[in-house]
């Protein structure tokens, strides 16, 4: 039984008593009264430390809060009760749909203490609910609970995380990517988070599979997790309570790791150098800061790994330009280089472009296309002189990723220059080329890579390799 202490305190001070009469007067009633309370704290109840109260509980068996359960799947409960001086009178139970609406109500009468109770949803269509529990005991409510459940048809299963590249230095982009199980024909909601701050959400059609995450700029160990509900909550809103189908992943971010898996190294040797792994930056070294202009987006650019490489997939009019001329160009004349391209199709189509290169003025243009045979080709074209130069390769099979190079080594003093081809790094068709001369080009142009009448596949890296490690001009030795 609970003991209750009362005190009364009638006079404090009497005529006459001096500040310090009273300040001993407090003194000795404070004591008396923290002596009390020690007192009360030997017994069954303390003021300074009341006894925890056992309650009614109410557990729900077959799903959690925020979790799923499949169509014909019973709901099953259990009620706890701490004595049998309060024992449970009946049971309300409401199941309410994302509008508020009632949708189903349903009375238990005397639960059963510690037994199992089923309730069934016949004829309940999938979506996101609400269910309500009332206890009632002989003359009070004992307990109110309440939990958000998903309806659902078929399996919603997270597989796992993959993050791309694998070396994550601080300050960089990393692709996100969840491995999921779902029903055909249904559209998740996917909310992305690093520790308890979200990074995205959306539904599933909407690309939330695949986010892009910049790494902090600090060393260290981030988490991150992912959800996933059957259906989404309501415009403008969020679920206010965790997916019972979620995962997490540890993400380890090192400054002393090398940003970049490319064998494209030293960075010195590029004049321009786009590892697309996240971005379209620019990391040679042809260009300051201040030139390096952002690159513009033509379309919609997806992110895509291919075998274990991530680079950006292209359709037949999406890719990216850059308001300059990506290749060599010093005192007016064209300078040898190795252009590469670490490339997979999906589609080979008559006439579709890779990249397309342009001086200022139109004087120079360069152009990796397919041509009739569907086998990859270039044209370039000086001073309205086209010149056109056959890979020597076989037609590229399907979603097969190759290195492709092209090197040209302009010789102005015979006024001629060669094309040589390259495949995987090994030599393929060549083209020399009599009477022009790569010179007179302005510095300035522009470059489109793929683009309306482009290619449809993935590139991962676009490289101009253009001096050797001596600092001399040069096409890239390393090919044979």
């Amino acid at each position: 039984m609970p003991f209750y202490l009362s005190l009364q305190l009638f006079y404090f001070t009497r005529k006459g008593d001096t500040i310090n009469t009273m300040r001993n007067r407090f003194s000795i009633l404070l004591a008396l009264l923290l002596g009390a309370l020690v007192m009360t704290s030997c017994g069954d109840v303390s003021i300074l430390n009341p006894a925890d109260t056992e309650s009614h509980t109410l557990e729900v068996k077959s799903v959690s809060q925020g979790g799923t359960l499949n169509l014909g799947e019973p709901l099953v409960i259990s009620v706890s009760s701490p004595s049998e001086e309060e024992v449970p009178t009946h049971l309300d139970i409401k199941l309410v749909g994302e509008d508020g609406s009632v949708v189903a109500s349903q009375s238990v009468d005397d639960p059963e203490i510690d037994s199992d109770i089923t309730i069934e949803f016949p004829g309940l269509e999938t979506g996101r609910y609400k269910i309500e529990f009332t206890l009632y005991g002989e003359e009070s409510v004992l307990l109110e609970k309440e939990l958000t459940f998903f309806y659902t048809t078929g399996s919603y299963f997270i597989h796992g995380i993959e993050s791309f590249p694998p070396v994550n230095p601080p300050g960089s982009n990393v692709l996100l990517k969840v491995l999921l199980e779902v029903p055909e024909g249904s559209d998740p909601y996917i909310r992305w988070k690093q520790a308890e701050n979200l990074l995205d959400s959306g539904l599933l059609s909407e690309g939330i599979a695949n986010i892009f995450w910049q790494s902090p700029k600090d060393d260290g160990v981030y988490s991150i997790s992912v959800e996933l509900f059957p259906v989404p909550p309501q415009a403008g809103t969020d679920f206010f309570f965790q997916s019972s189908n979620i995962m997490k992943t540890e993400l380890y971010i090192s400054s002393s790791e090398d940003q970049q898996s490319s064998d494209s190294t030293p960075r010195e040797s590029y004049y321009s150098l786009f590892y697309l792994q996240g971005n379209l930056a620019d990391s040679g070294s042809g260009f300051s800061e201040n030139e390096l202009l952002d690159a513009t987006e033509i379309g919609h650019l997806e992110p895509a790994v291919h075998e274990n490489i991530l680079g950006y997939r292209f359709s037949a009019n999406s890719g990216f330009s850059v308001p300059r001329f990506v290749l060599p160009v010093e005192y007016e004349a064209l300078k040898p280089f190795t252009l590469s391209l670490g490339i997979s199709v999906d589609a080979l189509s008559e006439g579709a472009r890779i990249i397309s290169m342009q001086s200022e003025g139109g004087t120079f243009a360069m152009d990796l296309y397919f041509g009739e045979d569907l086998k990859l080709a270039a044209a370039v074209t000086i001073d309205s002189q086209s010149f056109v130069s056959p890979s020597g390769f076989p037609q590229l099979q399907i979603e097969k990723r190759y290195v492709l190079s092209l090197s040209i080594q302009p010789d102005s003093e015979s006024r001629s220059f060669t094309a040589k081809w390259y495949l995987d790094r090994i030599a393929s068709g060549s083209s020399a080329f009599d009477g022009v001369a790569l010179t007179g080009l302005p510095n300035g142009g522009v470059t489109v890579i793929g683009g309306e009448g482009g290619f449809s596949g993935i590139l991962d890296e676009i490289s101009v390799y253009f001096r050797d490690s001596d600092g001399n001009p040069s096409v890239d030795p390393s090919l044979f």
